[in-house]
């Protein structure tokens, strides 16, 4: 039996993270270096769990401002409601 690689494992609490509100939009990720002593995982495995979010476009990484959360991975959807031919 394999075990889950710990980058997938951390990308999907700092997913789960984000989406559950615990970070919202415009809020800033810890740095790389706070999530591996939190997470007690070395910084080559954040970096590979940042780089999915990136991937998945929840979060941005900015040289020098940080790591920034730009979604929360629900789709926004315009929804037109009609009554009825007439309606259009």
């Amino acid at each position: 039996m394999t075990r889950t690689p710990y980058y997938l494992e951390l990308a999907s609490t700092l997913r789960l993270s984000i989406v559950s509100g615990q970070y919202v939009v415009g809020d800033r990720l810890p740095t790389e270096h706070q999530l591996s002593e939190s997470f007690n995982v070395s910084r080559y495995t954040v970096r590979g769990a940042l780089k999915l979010l990136e991937e998945e476009e929840l979060i941005e990484r900015i040289p020098g401002r940080g790591t920034l959360v730009t979604s929360t991975g629900t789709p926004r959807t315009f929804v037109q409601a009609l009554g009825g031919l007439n309606d259009l």
